[in-house]
């Protein structure tokens, strides 16, 4: 059964309890997924009960490998994952996002009107 399952394109987490505490399981299902075209990388870690597949989205797909994982018995149920989506481009001005220049820019701004206080205050 697993309780946890991340994925974005090429790359899918999930926690499969059968594994936990179990080298040999873990090492079982590397054997059993690894095999499957498109799957680059099954790493199974019996110390968190983890299982971390890379593969490649143009020749499978995240439901596809979950059904490999359900045909095998190392998971159960019928849930469709929630589908793989790209990171978000962040916005950025010559490699910087725009949000830390916006910061840095009202610091700078705050600072020169303190220092031009104090400079008022002192005259």
């Amino acid at each position: 059964m697993h309780t946890y399952y991340h994925s974005v394109p090429g790359r899918m987490r999930i926690r499969i309890l059968e594994v936990k505490a179990a080298p040999e399981m873990a090492r079982r299902l590397e054997s059993q997924l690894g095999t499957h075209a498109g799957i680059s990388e099954v790493t199974a870690n019996p110390t968190t009960g983890s299982v971390l597949i890379k593969y490649e989205p143009g020749q499978i797909e995240g439901h596809e490998i979950l059904g490999a994982l359900r045909r095998f018995g190392w998971i159960k149920g019928r849930r469709r994952p929630p589908r793989a989506t790209a990171a978000r481009p962040q916005l950025a001005i010559n490699g910087t996002p725009v949000a830390l220049r916006i910061l840095e820019q009202a610091f700078t701004l705050a600072f020169e009107l303190f220092l031009l206080r104090m400079l008022r205050l002192s005259c």
